[in-house]
């Protein structure tokens, strides 16, 4: 079994506050990552961003953050960027 010893306490100490908590641009790619059918991304995106239509994008300087929507009949894309660069993207069609 192994020792717990002074080392081994302040290693847990030092891995738990590097753990960074997540904001909520990537809150939402873990939601994303389970959608898979299109009327979930469809209720996913009138809950996190209101009804829009077409293509728009929201800004989230505080972050650092982008996200790019288009929001169409029968097509559905969302990329996350991160100092403009795009670091998640997905699309979806009916």
């Amino acid at each position: 079994m192994a020792e717990l010893n002074k080392y081994s306490i302040y290693n847990m100490g030092f891995c738990g506050a590097n753990m960074s908590a997540k904001d909520k641009i990537d809150t939402m790619v873990d939601e994303i990552i389970d959608l898979h059918a299109y009327d979930e991304v469809k209720n996913f995106v009138e809950k996190n961003f209101g009804n829009i239509q077409g293509e728009q994008w929201f800004d989230y300087p505080e972050l650092n953050k982008k996200i790019y929507l288009l929001n169409e009949d029968k097509k559905v894309e969302i990329c996350m960027l991160k100092n403009d660069k795009q670091y998640y993207g997905k699309g979806w069609k009916f």
